[in-house]
């Protein structure tokens, strides 16, 4: 029952998203409980009433995480669930952390190659998490707090 509903729901987002005519991408890598990396898409869009969209996409099993291999599964997502995004896509966005630094700048070439349109900008959200972390490990008391707070600030910045 639940997957009925979740697929629902994923149909008309899709919808949404196809009709809007462009789309910007967020994605990210994050390692799950079994120590897998898994690549978050997120589509961010506009609707015909001018209200913004940040949709969850895909999650999906990043067991190549090179630059091509990222760019890979991002055309594997977007083609299994039909999401032309060589002609939607205008914008795209990565944390830009500095492991993923040279990944991700790969990444947006190979991408940009394809729609030279798709812009890149660093994602604000990440900058801030980054910045959390630092201070967050400078002592105990910092940690205990900085925890409960980044936690709330990245619900709330997403």
């Amino acid at each position: 029952m639940l997957q009925c509903l979740a697929e629902e729901v994923r149909v008309s987002i899709l919808d949404n998203l196809r009709k809007s005519g462009y789309m910007s991408i967020i994605m990210d890598t994050s390692t799950d409980i079994a120590k897998t990396d898994q690549l978050v898409m997120v589509a961010r869009y506009c609707d015909n009433e001018g209200n913004i969209h940040e949709n969850l996409i895909a999650v999906s099993p990043a067991e190549d995480a090179t630059a091509k291999g990222l760019y890979d599964l991002f055309t594997e997502m977007c083609d299994s669930y039909n999401i032309d995004w060589r002609t939607l896509l205008i914008g795209q966005s990565y944390d830009g952390a500095n492991v993923m630094k040279v990944q991700v700048n790969r990444l947006r070439t190979l991408i940009q190659k394809e729609v030279p349109r798709a812009i890149y900008i660093w994602c604000n959200a990440h900058q801030l998490n980054l910045v959390i972390v630092d201070i967050c490990s400078s002592c105990k008391d910092a940690i205990n707090f900085c925890w409960c707070f980044r936690m709330f600030v990245l619900i709330l910045w997403c």
